[in-house]
């Protein structure tokens, strides 16, 4: 190879590498990473997308026949929202556009995950489900109606008889429950003491032990975390008072008082 061959051989080099460099940097600019948590659903729930390439109409189906006994009201829907957040697409604040979460999975809308593996490996996958370049928010929510099943199948089936078990939570109650299940997962939530305080046919309402129960969840990787400070601050607000708090600010159990032992992990439980 003489001198010149050597030169345009190095040259289509560079541009090739050049040009895997600017497609990185575009599917990570496309799929930016969020210091969003994974629901603790997928703990023990892997995402099973067999309906979604048949249509929207199929979306709240999901693949278990589980039919819940309540469904959760406009205060639960709202909390999720508010908790699990989203990423709206630069181009279309209207649309829901996937990006990788915390652990880097691929998610869409308000913390559905796609697949334990980024965006940028599943390109082909989002594609054939329309979702590459967004998705509206009736779907978003529709999305979020099917994955909160899992969190109310756990929940129903801690209580075993028709009234949904006792204590018979009412609707604010199976709310909050819901979102916290949908957070730590139902596994963690089923070897909990809070579900054995409210299997405890103890009183319920008002009840400084089960207050205590929510406010201990507030740890994940390790670390304690604001984020989950609040959500179980307007877990309980809504569990007790039968509202979601507008401020950040005493809107439920306090945790000044907690021991560092006493403090649970969201990703390991009990």
């Amino acid at each position: 190879m003489n001198y010149r061959n050597l030169i345009n051989v190095t040259g289509l080099f560079i541009l090739v590498l050049c040009s895997i460099k600017s497609v990185q940097a575009n599917a990570e600019e496309r799929f930016p990473t969020l210091n969003y948590r994974t629901p603790g659903i997928y703990n023990d729930y892997e995402p099973d997308h067999s309906q979604d390439l048949m249509g929207d109409e199929n979306l709240t189906q999901g693949s278990s026949s589980f039919k819940p006994k309540r469904a959760v009201t406009v205060n639960g829907i709202t909390l999720l929202k508010r908790f699990e957040g989203t990423y709206l697409c630069p181009e279309d604040k209207e649309l829901h556009c996937p990006y990788n979460d915390a652990s880097n999975y691929c998610t869409v809308g308000y913390g559905h995950l796609v697949a334990k593996k980024s965006c940028q490996e599943l390109i082909p996958i989002l594609e054939k489900f329309r979702w590459e370049n967004g998705i509206d928010e009736k779907t978003a929510l529709r999305i979020l109606e099917r994955d909160l099943i899992i969190a109310q199948k756990a929940l129903e089936n801690t209580f075993s008889d028709d009234r949904l078990g006792k204590p018979d939570i009412n609707a604010n109650q199976y709310d909050a429950l819901v979102s916290f299940i949908y957070n730590v997962g139902g596994a963690n939530y089923a070897d909990s003491t809070l579900l054995k305080r409210l299997k405890g046919r103890e009183e319920i309402s008002g009840n400084p032990k089960i207050s205590y129960e929510f406010s201990r969840w507030v740890r994940s990787g390790g670390k304690v975390l604001k984020g989950l400070k609040n959500r179980r601050k307007h877990e309980a607000s809504l569990f007790f008072k039968g509202f979601l708090a507008m401020s950040e600010e005493n809107t439920g159990p306090g945790d000044d008082a907690l021991d560092d032992a006493d403090i649970i992990d969201v990703q390991l439980g009990e």
